[in-house]
């Protein structure tokens, strides 16, 4: 079965190019407007493959759906203005729809983005579609931009939002810190639209599918490798002890785990004093690798693992599994 990203290049081989300054294959497409560049991007949470109704309250759903649409407009170095919801359910139960509403007027509410409107339907399952127009105070940070010797820089921890992922699944009590990255993550917002004023990310995307998939993504746009240095990847003291309780490796949930929505870019080391004064009261930014020349060779990934100075990427728990989440990747 082709993957997810190879049926996205099939629909995107039919469509016809249009007047967007920024088109499919970024974290948002671009386009021009007479107020100046706006973005827009369109997210889709489905009930059991990205939600699960028996740990994720109508709240928590209506939150993420809208997360994940702030997280992309946040990405292009964007202030987000508007979203729309379109909801797909399979009955009309009235506190389901209020909880949904909930959820989205919280996520929205602290970056002074409104809802203005949508669509409702009846599912088999429930679904939420969210589309999300922001305003580009300056230029877009596109995820094409990265140069060999850049630094690789990433806001916040790594890793937490797949440590609550498997807290859910497994029922486990406690790890709070944990459950709320997975059920409720805050996009970076204030932290993309400060790195689009400033001019100085060279490209720059988030963290929805893992780090090494993602930053894949960037570099395949570029046309470079990057390093990923392991031991400088931010961990949270609450990753680590339930890393440590459960046996798992927090690393590796650094490094293949999904849905952190932080922010991922890349920059001049000669720019990192100033990146570093101006997000310091917003996101702790870490340094976490560097960026490459393009190695030769097929569909390999692009990113390399180090640690100790040695290449960790075909060696355990990572051989063959820097490709992240797949939508259409067969499950047990």
């Amino acid at each position: 079965m082709p993957s997810e990203f190879e049926l996205i290049d099939a629909l995107v081989a039919r469509l016809r190019p249009t007047d967007a300054v920024v088109g499919p294959g970024d974290d948002a497409a671009v386009v021009a407007l007479s107020s100046g560049l706006h973005v827009v991007t369109t997210d889709l949470l489905v009930e059991d493959v990205d939600f699960r109704r028996s740990w994720a309250t109508p709240a928590d759903i209506g939150f993420k759906a809208a997360a994940v649409t702030l997280s992309d407009i946040a990405a292009m170095g964007a202030q987000p203005r508007y979203i729309t919801a379109a909801i797909g359910a399979a009955s009309g139960d009235r506190e389901l729809f209020q909880g949904l509403g909930d959820g989205l007027q919280q996520a929205c509410e602290p970056f002074n983005c409104s809802v203005i409107g949508g669509d409702v339907s009846r599912s088999p399952v429930l679904l939420v579609a969210t589309t999300g127009v922001g305003r580009v105070k300056a230029r877009p940070i596109l995820r094409s931009g990265a140069l060999p010797g850049d630094l690789i820089l990433c806001t916040g921890t790594l890793g937490d939002s797949a440590g609550g992922l498997l807290v859910l699944e497994s029922q486990r009590p406690g790890h709070e810190a944990l459950r709320t990255r997975q059920l409720r993550p805050l996009p970076r917002v204030a932290a993309g639209v400060r790195l689009g004023e400033l001019g100085l990310a060279t490209s720059m995307l988030d963290i929805s599918d893992g780090l090494a998939q993602d930053l894949g993504h960037l570099c395949r746009s570029s046309h470079v490798a990057a390093a990923i240095w392991l031991e400088d990847l931010p961990i949270s003291s609450a990753l680590a002890r339930f890393c440590r309780d459960a046996e798992r490796d927090p690393l590796e949930l650094a490094t293949t785990g999904g849905e952190d929505f932080e922010l991922l870019f890349t920059a001049a080391e000669t720019n990192l004093f100033r990146i570093r004064e101006a997000l310091e009261e917003l996101v702790p930014v870490r340094v976490i690798g560097e960026i490459e020349q393009a190695r030769p060779g097929g569909n390999a990934s692009p990113v390399r693992l180090l640690s100790g100075g040695r290449d960790r990427t075909d060696s355990l728990p990572w051989r063959g599994r820097l490709q992240g989440w797949d939508h259409f990747e067969r499950r047990s």
